[in-house]
């Protein structure tokens, strides 16, 4: 996972690049509600602080060596959160904001944090731990845009898996995975129509991408 000397920061990835199709086809790919697939207007990478990528790849070495798999897993998937600024909207927006009500821009400058994603809803599914998903559409649902844009955004994460239990109804008490795992799968067909991914652990998964688009 690669950082710049001045990140956080964004660098735009153009329409036609292996990086852009690759991720416009994750995107279009996994939109399983009905609603119509939206236009992606903007695809930008995200260089995280060093400081968090070095933690990211610290936990990915623990998570290898606990649970066998060679790259720890590691996944691919969308959250949505709220945006108070116009973030990538245009090669102009390309700043972070200092708007403490911005999630969209608190993840990229620090990453993800269980606390805060705890304070955002009085319960959770599997418990307090960060959420994100296969399913882009079902990522969308959480996207909140409170900065005037006529843009949505989400974001594309690197989540280390481990070791994943799969569950099929709601255990809203975790606060860690259990015992032997490293996250946690909702699985779809239960209490569940779409999947979602759960980790308990805020070196467990870091922005790697940010996907504007237009329904």
């Amino acid at each position: 996972m690669a950082y710049l000397p001045l990140a956080p920061a964004l660098v735009e990835i153009p329409a036609g690049h292996d990086a852009y199709e690759s991720i416009e086809r994750q995107f279009w790919g996994n939109w399983l509600h009905h609603s119509q697939k939206p236009e992606v207007i903007k695809i930008w990478k995200i260089f995280g602080k060093k400081v968090y990528v070095d933690r990211y790849m610290a936990y990915k070495d623990k998570v290898i060596k606990s649970s066998g798999y060679p790259d720890g897993n590691a996944k691919r998937r969308w959250h949505g959160t709220t945006r108070t600024c116009r973030l990538g909207d245009t090669s102009s927006h390309s700043q972070i904001c200092n708007d403490l009500r911005c999630s969209l821009c608190s993840i990229i400058e620090t990453s993800f944090d269980v606390v805060k994603s705890g304070k955002k809803t009085d319960w959770g599914r599997f418990g307090s731990g960060i959420y994100t998903s296969s399913t882009s559409s079902k990522a969308d649902s959480y996207v909140h845009e409170l900065g005037g844009s006529r843009y949505s955004t989400m974001l594309l994460n690197a989540v280390i898996l481990g070791r994943s239990k799969e569950l099929t109804e709601n255990s809203p008490d975790l606060k860690q995975p259990p015992a032997g795992y490293q996250s946690v799968t909702g699985v779809p067909g239960h209490d569940l129509n779409y999947d979602e991914c759960i980790v308990y652990d805020n070196d467990a998964i870091r922005p790697m991408y940010l996907v504007v688009y237009q329904d």
